[in-house]
């Protein structure tokens, strides 16, 4: 989903309950204008999950078609919460 404005980028936040939803959606914003995303680095035990995610992540940023249906992308998804849950 492309963020069009900072009030859009805290409403998603807001939808997932995060109670700093404003702030989120602002460093959210300011991300995706750079085109840069800063994550950060995971403890070991999660790793896996997080390497999953972001692979999942490549798969989303191309347009539906008939190549990419996201099927690939909610595969890794929910192999990616299958390793967070033993991490």
């Amino acid at each position: 989903m492309h963020v069009h404005s900072v009030e859009q980028a805290a409403g998603v936040y807001r939808a997932a309950r995060f109670a700093d939803a404003e702030a989120r959606g602002k460093a959210f914003y300011a991300e995706e204008e750079e085109r840069s995303f800063h994550i950060g680095c995971p403890d070991y035990a999660a790793r896996p999950a997080l390497i999953l995610t972001i692979e999942a992540a490549r798969h989303i940023c191309g347009p539906p078609d008939g190549d990419n249906d996201y099927s690939c992308a909610r595969t890794l998804l929910r192999a990616a919460l299958a390793a967070l849950d033993k991490a």
